[in-house]
């Protein structure tokens, strides 16, 4: 796969000398009344030029060099912003440490999580119980009309996505949606960054809204082309037989699954995550498809793009698994990801799949509203 859900540790993309600073109205439990400025770690560099030229584009670069704050970190001096918490290497260490919470935000998820497949299984439901209509037309045979002039560019757009399959519509309607908050960053930065995820703030709703952000054209990309590669692929196996509510169920949910994943795992291992860092990005979920997709076609050949090479699925999933946990627990100099949230949506994939979702869970709930709804048709 590749950097999907980014950790947004941008140690990794600009040069030493860069500084760059948000400054979020009480970022940490207990100082409530403080206006806490966080600089971010200093820049490394990328690996070329061309790497650094377009991790400068990036709306999240931009929109820290815009509100950069003064040299001072507004403290007036070193040694009274050390005794107010800043530490040498720019983390703000507020009294007592931070503190990231783990109860609410599982309520939260576990919550959220039955909601969604609830949801989509009562509108499954509705859909199964909707009576066909019959009309004398649908009996004749349909002659198609001839043209007497060319169709005009709407008219062939039209076409073109009506003969597209349900899951292609629905992978084009996710790559559409996510490019759009993307744009919404050059718009409204300060909206859009709003919906990255920070670990210490323990802000529940951004456990969601961090997966339809990303730090750059290339994380942006690389998530979408994953995107319209998998749904369909995925979406027409046995294990979901092209239901479009189901696969919108798993995405949503399997998303804010791996979006706690990664906020637990900031608060456990120390080297791997940070907990000032903000996270984002779609591919906690495209790695459950990943997962899934492994599962119901071990013998597929998949590999990572750029790079020429190409494993069986089943040799290449423990391969990147065995990747992303040791990033989890140790961290890597050269790259920094969202390893929590990558391994455990392959996880999420494997058990759905291994499991059979389909028949075990999906079903079942549609099942369970189509009896209430026929119950109250009955009443």
């Amino acid at each position: 796969m590749g950097p999907a859900y980014c950790a947004l540790d941008m140690t990794s993309i600009l040069s030493r000398s860069r500084r760059a600073f948000v400054r979020p109205q009480s970022l940490y439990q207990g100082v409530r009344s403080t206006r806490v400025e966080v600089r971010w770690l200093e820049y490394r560099t990328f690996c070329n030029t061309s790497s650094r030229q377009a991790a400068e584009s990036s709306p999240f670069v931009r929109y820290q060099q815009q509100h950069e704050p003064p040299t001072d970190y507004g403290h007036g001096n070193y040694q009274e912003s050390q005794q107010s918490g800043w530490t040498g290497g720019g983390q703000y260490q507020p009294p007592g440490g931070i503190k990231i919470r783990i109860i609410r935000p599982a309520l939260f998820t576990l919550g959220l999580s039955i909601t969604f497949v609830a949801a989509f299984a009562f509108f499954k439901a509705k859909q199964e119980l909707k009576p066909v209509r019959r009309t004398l037309s649908s009996f004749l045979p349909q002659i198609p009309s001839r043209r007497t002039t060319a169709p005009g560019p709407i008219e062939l757009v039209e076409d073109s996505w009506k003969q597209l399959s349900p899951l292609s519509k629905l992978s084009y309607g996710i790559i559409g949606f996510n490019s759009s908050i993307h744009l919404a960053s050059y718009l409204f930065p300060k909206t859009w960054m709003s919906l990255w995820h920070i670990p210490s703030l323990n802000r529940n709703s951004t456990l969601l809204t961090s997966a339809f952000v990303h730090s750059g054209l290339f994380h942006l990309g690389f998530n979408m082309w994953a995107c319209s590669n998998f749904v369909p692929a995925v979406g027409y196996s046995p294990l979901f037989r092209g239901d479009q509510p189901s696969i919108c169920a798993f995405i949503l949910s399997t998303a804010l699954l791996t979006g706690f994943s990664q906020h637990v795992a900031s608060a456990v291992f120390q080297r791997g995550t940070m907990k000032t860092v903000p996270c984002g990005g779609l591919s906690g979920a495209l790695f459950a498809l990943f997962g899934a997709y492994c599962m119901e076609r071990p013998t597929a050949h998949v590999g990572i793009v750029f790079i020429p090479l190409e494993l069986e699925a089943q040799y290449f999933l423990p391969s990147i698994m065995l990747f992303d946990l040791v990033g989890m627990v140790r961290g890597f100099q050269f790259v920094n990801l969202g390893h929590a949230a990558h391994l455990s949506g392959a996880l999420l994939g494997i058990a759905y799949s291994y499991f059979d979702g389909y028949r075990n869970v999906w079903r079942p709930a549609v099942d369970t509203w189509k009896r209430i709804l026929l119950k109250q048709r009955k009443a």
